[in-house]
């Protein structure tokens, strides 16, 4: 008889179920996660959008002064109780009126007006989701 054993029937089960369903478990956990990201921003994107057609409609021009009358409930949309910041910036032909300087803006001729477009960028540093909406005036 030679020194070499027959391979274990349980370890050959234990192998063959266990590294496809541990494969499986990931590949499932992956897309969830995927899945719910997609859902958070969508709907995250939806607040974005009423806030900044609220602030849009708010913006007047008269006699060539650009003024706007920001809405309270505008940004209260947007506070949570994760201590989560909000920025806006609001301007005209590229003139801050009100908001962030610094804050990353899109380039207004690409937004059809009555849409709002959504992109994530940096303002000093953090990552923050933008919401940017254009308006005839």
């Amino acid at each position: 008889m030679s020194g070499k054993r027959a391979p274990s029937l349980r370890r050959a089960l234990l192998v063959n179920l266990l590294v496809p369903t541990g494969a499986l478990a990931i590949a499932f956990g992956l897309a969830g996660l995927v899945l719910i990201n997609e859902t958070i921003e969508s709907a995250y994107d939806r607040v974005l959008d009423g806030s900044a057609r609220a602030i849009a409609e708010r913006v007047a021009v008269e006699d060539g002064q650009v003024s706007v009358d920001l809405p309270q409930v505008a940004l209260g949309m947007l506070e949570t109780r994760a201590n989560d910041s909000v920025y806006y910036n609001v301007s005209y032909d590229g003139t801050l009126i009100t908001g962030y300087q610094e804050l990353p803006l899109a380039d207004a001729a690409t937004i059809p007006v009555g849409t709002v477009k959504h992109f994530n960028s940096l303002y000093k540093g953090i990552p923050v989701r933008v919401a940017a909406a254009t308006r005839k005036t």
